[in-house]
């Protein structure tokens, strides 16, 4: 787990600081009684309000000592300093909004997107379940939390079937990225309407951290953290168990429909659905059922 180090700044040392993270590859973001916060590559800078500056994240130490030197660190739970050394820099988990997405490598299928905002009593109850991260979730234990959480929580999913995710991809200049900022972006907008949230985590899906970059604009008070592996943060994990459970729900759909047996994922089975499936629809009806911009999808394609 990475350390947090706490520092105190004068203004010159603040601006001297400003600038050497501008000519950086950071990216700034807003946060709540803070004058800044700066990230890259894993790494977090925050200038609160207080003079305080706050560091946590990937080689963290070795930044410090880098641009602070032999200045002394002064303790993180100072007034106006709001940091859990054990949350491994998460905020808290109690009012925050949580986004994942499912079907992004499922050569079948479209992509579904999911935000749960959790408060105080709704984060107890989840609590008191066994949600957790959905890849770590059998599938049928997926599909009956999902409507308990679904009962309790305020939520938003957006679930592309492939007709209208393969239109999508095209409107997003073809990249999928792109097609997911906006899916989540949405999402998270959508719950922040239903309670007073302070923050919203995303499973990270690219270092420009995009979705960041819209909600600074249109949810402005709500500080957004954007890190790989996030459904550890128990309202990233809810929606990761909507997402899944929206996504295979839309796979057995699609089985009815198209009369043929639809895998999950791009390995081993996907090549003989993929055959069967243009055995039975022709080659040109490929949109209502993958992802037609796959490598392995554009093999059958004649």
């Amino acid at each position: 787990m990475s350390k947090t180090w706490v520092y105190k700044l004068s203004k010159n040392e603040v601006a001297d600081l400003r600038s050497k993270l501008d000519e950086g590859d950071f990216q700034f973001r807003k946060l709540n009684h803070a004058q800044f916060q700066a990230c890259a590559d894993g790494l977090t800078v925050s200038m609160y309000n207080s003079g305080k500056l706050v560091v946590q994240g990937k080689n963290s130490e070795a930044w410090c000592v880098q641009h602070l030197g032999a200045k002394p660190m002064v303790a993180s739970d100072d007034a106006g300093i709001k940091v859990d050394k054990s949350s491994g820099g998460w905020p808290a988990e109690a009012n925050a909004i949580g986004s994942d997405e499912a079907g992004k490598g499922d050569s079948f299928g479209g992509l579904v997107v999911s935000a749960v905002g959790l408060t105080s009593e709704t984060l107890a109850l989840v609590k008191e379940t066994t949600v957790c991260d959905s890849k770590q979730m059998k599938d049928n234990i997926i599909l009956q939390l999902a409507p308990w959480l679904k009962e309790r929580v305020a939520y938003k999913t957006i679930n592309l079937f492939p007709a209208e995710y393969n239109k999508e991809w095209c409107k997003h200049d073809s990249n999928v990225n792109k097609l997911l900022t906006v899916m989540h972006a949405e999402c998270i907008e959508n719950v922040a309407t239903k309670g007073a949230f302070e923050s919203a985590v995303v499973d990270r899906f690219s270092p420009r951290l995009p979705v960041t970059k819209i909600l600074s604009t249109t949810l402005p008070k709500i500080n957004v953290t954007e890190k790989p592996r996030a459904e550890e943060f128990l309202a990233v994990a809810c929606a990761s168990v909507l997402a899944r459970a929206g996504f295979l729900e839309q796979i057995v759909q699609l089985s009815d429909e198209l009369a043929i047996d639809i895998p999950l994922g791009s390995g081993g089975p996907v090549p003989l659905a993929l055959r069967e499936y243009r055995g039975i629809h022709g080659n040109d009806k490929w949109q209502q059922a993958v992802k037609i911009h796959f490598k392995n999808v554009q093999k059958f394609i004649l």
